[in-house]
């Protein structure tokens, strides 16, 4: 089961950064911000949190549980706060590509693989090569849509 959560939208993408939104809509239309409630009612930040993607971390982000709620608020921070392009970007690479800020790394994988909040850098060539793509197919779309008009 997913739910939703507010909390998290802000921990992923939060409003202080300097991304442009029209920018992300091409490039990264697949953006999802979702809790997640495991089998045992416990809550995590998203799936990529639950005990079985963090090999060795057991519990270590759990945020609540079903029967209690949200109860552990301080797993949530840690998230938000490593998600942070500025706290997770640690290769000069991420900070000078000009799709760093539609890239879609996932921090919870990058949690698992890493040990901490780091980005991976493993995508770069087809993330690349996606937003490329992307702006270019939401660019006909939208001339062919002035056109239509």
């Amino acid at each position: 089961m997913v739910v939703g959560n507010a909390i998290i939208s802000e921990a992923y993408f939060p409003a202080s950064e300097d991304a442009s939104m029209e920018r992300l809509r091409y490039l990264a239309p697949w953006l999802s911000r979702t809790a997640a409630l495991s089998i045992d009612g416990n809550i995590y930040p998203c799936f990529r949190w639950l005990p079985h993607t963090q090999s060795g971390k057991e519990d270590a982000f759990v945020c609540g549980s079903a029967d209690r709620g949200m109860y552990n608020k301080d797993a949530f921070r840690r998230v938000r706060e490593g998600a942070y392009r500025a706290s997770c970007t640690k290769e000069e690479k991420c900070r000078t590509c000009e799709y760093e800020s539609a890239c879609p790394y996932c921090i919870g994988g990058c949690f698992a693989e890493y040990g901490e909040f780091r980005r991976t850098t493993h995508i770069c060539r087809i993330t690349k090569i996606q937003c490329a793509a992307a702006e270019k197919y939401w660019r006909l779309y939208d001339a062919q849509g002035e056109k239509g008009k």
